[in-house]
């Protein structure tokens, strides 16, 4: 516990609301123990398929927390192969493009307040047919995310520091964050490091037009990051506005960058 300043945060909290739902007429206060440490889209998978979703979002960045929903997660983890999935991201682009928006209605911090409107503007993009935009937007939203609220100055340190903690052994209090960030990791891996089957990557987007990396996978694989990124931030808020001590991981290394969340 000494070593996770966020379980105990979360288990304070957990412990507090209990009392509050105990308290309640109608018992409907507070939030539930499942609440606390998975994203509402996983609540409900069979065991079996969260450990694939958190597996698929390690090795190829394709973040799975927050958002899709459990019927799309399931499609995507059951695919064979790299090109399977793709087809299925495809298929299923409409509902995953729903799905998000009913994330972004969740995000209520105004420390995300921007970032909320450009993803909900990249999200109308890519429903027009124009995906190039909506994947740059996402390659922004990830820059801001963590140079703005990590509070990072140099990606590597965000490549370090993240890699810190695989979510495998994250622990139940941690894993969900730390899936989240893996797949932020991911999207900033230097050329020489990314995985042959890896997808959307933040540095191609923002500054390579002719490297390939720009298509409509890689835009909605992008669209989902910041989605999960931001989502998982309003968690973060959450927890820090409520006194709650975030982990470790967020302390970036060799920066004395504030970041909004160090900022409260």
């Amino acid at each position: 516990m000494e070593a996770n300043p966020e379980a105990v945060a979360k288990i304070l909290l957990w412990l507090q609301e209990s009392e509050r739902r105990q308290v309640s007429p109608d018992g409907s206060s507070g939030r539930s123990f499942l609440e606390l440490i998975l994203p509402a889209n996983w609540i409900g998978l069979r065991a079996g398929v969260l450990e694939k979703a958190q597996q698929v979002m390690v090795e190829t960045g394709v973040c799975l927390a927050w958002a899709p929903n459990a019927q799309v997660i399931e499609a995507l983890v059951r695919a064979p192969d790299e090109a399977t999935r793709d087809k299925e991201l495809l298929r299923h682009a409409t509902l995953i493009l729903e799905d998000l928006e009913a994330v972004l209605a969740e995000v209520e911090s105004p420390y995300l307040g921007e970032l909320k409107e450009g993803l909900s503007q990249a999200v109308v993009a890519y429903r027009a047919g124009l995906p190039m935009p909506a994947q740059a937007m996402a390659a922004a939203i990830v820059t801001t995310v963590l140079e703005g609220h990590y509070g990072f100055e140099h990606f590597k340190n965000a490549r370090q520091s993240f890699g810190e903690e695989r979510p495998e052994a994250a622990g139940i209090w941690s894993s969900r964050r730390a899936s989240v960030q893996w797949a932020i990791r991911m999207s900033i891996l230097n050329q020489q490091h990314r995985p042959i089957h890896g997808r959307f990557n933040r540095h191609l987007t923002a500054h390579d037009l002719d490297s390939g990396q720009y298509d409509e996978v890689n835009a909605l694989t992008g669209l989902l990051l910041a989605g999960g990124s931001l989502r998982e931030l309003q968690e973060m808020y959450w927890l820090a506005e409520r006194g709650g001590a975030v982990s470790y991981s967020l302390r970036p290394l060799g920066t004395n960058r504030p970041g909004a969340l160090r900022a409260i």
